[in-house]
């Protein structure tokens, strides 16, 4: 593959799981998923850009059409579970069965390769890492699951931000965060997003291409979604306040994000920027200042 020059990379993605699943009756609501997706597709379609789609497998079968839609225009295609279970409730065997019922379904509808795996909630801690045992046996080069801060949830200070390669086997390529030790979130994804400033996410993100990294940004369906009906969302441990949030500033959420980015941005999946940046290449061959650290669990 041709090497990349320098440039400012955002790896782009989107989690896409139909949140009626995960709600009591969800099933009275309408369907939204679809029409959101398209709307992403429209986004990197105009960028002449190819994304990241981790798909949670029961969301996968029932929109079986669109997923081949997204595969046929050559987006990266990776897993997010089956039923979009947390690591927390589960163990290193129940993982494994769910993730090859998750790949199941992948392929069964088309797709030929998956390398990457988003945990639901970004669950991957310090009590989950046998799940990269799990990942390496099936498979899979990388990991996009870690909350690298403090979380209400789950969060992973300790892991650091950089990306590490987990016994020499696993990337792990955790979402990137506001630079401020006090309020380290990641700027440029989701809930995130919309809570800050786009001001203040434009300036971390200009931050770190400044320094040559590349940016993870990952969203959902309904983070655009501001017509989408009023419930408790699930994850959110029956908290109003963070309910509220779930739906805070959606309306336009896109159209900001859009005009955020710099003109000379470079917008590619997870796996390409492994391979043409990460993968059997040194910092000098890669020209990037991201740490090639590594990680034994």
């Amino acid at each position: 593959m041709e090497k990349l020059e320098k440039q400012n990379i955002l790896l782009f993605s989107i989690d896409f799981e139909d949140i009626r699943f995960l709600v009591p009756d969800g099933f009275k609501y309408a369907d939204r998923l679809p029409g959101m997706i398209y709307k992403f597709l429209d986004f990197l379609n105009r960028r002449h850009a190819k994304g990241t789609f981790f798909m949670v497998g029961q969301d996968a079968e029932l929109h079986g059409t669109l997923v081949k839609e997204i595969i046929a225009e050559g987006h990266e295609i990776g897993c997010h579970t089956y039923d979009h279970q947390t690591l927390n409730l589960l163990n290193k065997e129940s993982f494994k069965a769910d993730l090859m019922k998750n790949m199941e379904v992948l392929h069964r509808l088309g797709t030929k390769d998956i390398y990457g795996f988003r945990a639901p909630g970004l669950s991957l801690t310090a009590k989950t890492p046998w799940a990269y045992e799990v990942l390496e046996g099936l498979g899979f080069q990388y990991s996009s699951s870690v909350m690298a801060t403090k979380s209400a949830f789950h969060g992973w200070p300790e892991f650091g931000t950089d990306f590490k390669l987990i016994n020499n086997k696993i990337w792990e390529l955790p979402p990137t965060l506001l630079p401020i030790k006090s309020f380290s979130i990641p700027f440029a994804s989701s809930v995130y997003f919309r809570f800050l400033p786009t001001i203040a996410s434009k300036w971390a993100m200009n931050n770190e291409f400044r320094q040559n990294k590349p940016v993870i940004s990952y969203f959902h369906s309904f983070d655009i979604d501001f017509e989408q009906e009023r419930f408790m969302h699930p994850g959110v441990n029956g908290s109003w306040l963070y309910n509220f949030l779930m739906y805070y500033r959606r309306k336009g959420m896109l159209e900001r994000f859009d005009k955020m980015l710099p003109e000379n941005i470079t917008i590619m999946p997870h796996y390409r920027y492994i391979q043409d940046y990460l993968a059997n290449k040194s910092l000098k061959e890669t020209g990037t200042s991201v740490k090639k650290g590594t990680l034994t669990i």
